[in-house]
């Protein structure tokens, strides 16, 4: 059945801001971790519509206070995956940029060039993992449960 798409309920906080100021020492006690030596960052599409030099920017200023806290930290930016042509923003009321596969296509294939930048940009800290490749909303899950052994799968 279609998913219907009532309201947006926005989260508040973040779990890295302490007195209103990113703290990643507050936020590792919080935890109990003694640190971070790895952080990937999965940057979304709420900011789609964001220039991109908007974009890299942000993206820029965080990770400078990765490494302003772990000069050492390896940072991974992850790529988004193009949406499925046949579920974008079908259930949702999305419009504007959101309801245009076209240019989220555009979009999802220009950030994996911006983060390649940004990569070399940070060599030896930051990398970056192209994950474009489609996913199908409707059609990639099973939709019955099926109990496979390793006889039936050769």
């Amino acid at each position: 059945a279609d998913i219907t798409f009532t309201k947006v309920v926005l989260e508040s906080g973040n779990p890295f801001v302490y007195n209103g100021k990113i703290d990643f020492e507050s936020y590792c006690s919080d935890i109990g971790a003694s640190g971070i030596d790895f952080c990937y960052i999965l940057l979304g599409w709420n900011s789609v519509a964001e220039p991109e030099e908007t974009y890299k920017s942000e993206a820029k200023q965080f990770i400078d206070l990765l490494l302003s806290f772990n000069p050492d930290m390896k940072i991974v930016l992850i790529g988004l995956q193009i949406p499925s042509l046949d579920g974008c923003a079908n259930n949702y009321g999305a419009f504007g940029v959101y309801s245009d596969w076209r240019t989220l296509q555009e979009y999802v294939l220009r950030l994996d060039g911006l983060y390649a930048e940004i990569s070399k940009e940070y060599a030896g800290n930051v990398s970056s993992i192209n994950l474009s490749g489609q996913f199908d909303t409707e059609y990639n899950m099973q939709t019955v449960q099926m109990f496979l052994t390793w006889k039936n799968v050769r």
